[in-house]
């Protein structure tokens, strides 16, 4: 009995689940495994044990009964909490701010308080892969890689070195910012513009390594690529006529209401020379979304410490938090 807790805001999330997935399936063919995407800010997902028919459905916090939970892509400080749950919790991630937080200093990163693998500045999508699929497991040789632990190190990811489908490699980049392949970018067009059934057949596709998984890729990567051309051009124009200057931390952040989820290509076309950071925000019904982004030059600035600071978290050029629509009016003037 497996669960997984994912983070279903983005597709290194959705993606570290379907590795999950896929290779509990296969280590476990017997075994019931229920995914729960979550995002930070809403309530904790919490399991249904059992349809009684007296009682109806009941849902309630029974995560003892599972054997395994898989946390992937972000930490549940609720869970992580619980003495009881941490022996079953397997934690996969790569957010600097939960991993300062849950793993002591000094400790091995993936052989701190909780067993999994977490490197900072490695997405948890190639993060899950080599935790299954590596040649010998969570436990292989060590003189494989250049790194003194059983799995690879951070430089094996930026080195290539590791063995892995082209689909993670790309979202992983993507999602640490690593755009040294443009593909990356685009990919992330092309997935959204993918209906689920046909986004099932690709993730699958490469996840088996099957015949026509690449030329698949390579569609989506196509159409991605003509989408993202027409909304860079309509986003630089937006940026361009309504962002503004906001000092505010210490900082010179340029500052924008996105209106939607997106990254900091959406301010790219407001950028001044005097900006330092990137203030993104949108209104998301019951109250505000702020994303912090490295502005170009200023990448030696760690912008997750502010985030931290207002109840998030995130890496140190992309992170975020919520605050209320009355705070927001007290930051931007």
């Amino acid at each position: 009995n497996i669960a997984i807790i994912y983070h279903d805001a983005d597709f290194d999330g959705k993606l570290s689940n379907e590795v999950c997935r896929f290779h509990l399936g296969k280590l476990h063919p017997d075994a019931a495994i229920h995914s729960y995407g979550w995002d930070y800010g809403r309530p904790v997902p919490s399991p249904l044990k059992h349809l009684d028919p007296l009682l109806g459905d009941q849902s309630k916090d029974l995560w003892c009964d599972y054997d395994q939970i898989y946390i992937v892509d972000l930490s549940v400080d609720e869970l992580m909490a619980q003495p009881e749950l941490r022996d079953k919790i397997v934690w996969i991630d790569h957010h600097k701010t939960a991993i300062d937080k849950w793993v002591p200093q000094g400790l091995n990163k993936y052989k701190g308080s909780f067993t999994g693998y977490r490197i900072d500045g490695v997405a948890a999508c190639r993060l899950c892969w080599q935790w299954f699929a590596f040649e010998k497991g969570p436990h292989g040789d060590p003189r494989t890689f250049a790194s003194d632990v059983y799995l690879p190190a951070k430089q094996d990811f930026i080195d290539r070195r590791v063995t892995e489908p082209e689909l993670i490699r790309l979202a992983g980049e993507y999602d640490i910012w690593d755009h040294r392949d443009p593909d990356a970018k685009v990919l992330q067009f092309g997935l959204r513009s993918l209906h689920d059934e046909k986004l099932g057949v690709l993730v699958h596709g490469q996840l088996e390594d099957c015949g026509d998984a690449d030329i698949l890729l390579r569609d989506t990567v196509e159409c991605g690529r003509a989408i993202k051309a027409y909304c860079d051009r309509q986003n630089d124009e937006y940026s361009a006529a309504y962002s503004s200057t906001l000092d505010w931390e210490g900082l010179k952040f340029c500052c924008l209401n996105i209106g939607q989820r997106g990254n900091s290509d959406l301010v790219r076309g407001g950028l001044k020379p005097e900006h330092q950071a990137i203030f993104s925000w949108r209104h998301a019904g019951d109250g505000v979304m702020v994303s912090l982004y490295h502005a170009p030059g200023h990448e030696d600035i760690d912008l997750s410490i502010i985030a931290k600071g207002y109840g998030g978290g995130g890496h140190r050029g992309a992170c975020g938090f919520r605050i209320s629509l009355k705070q927001l009016s007290e930051l931007i003037p």
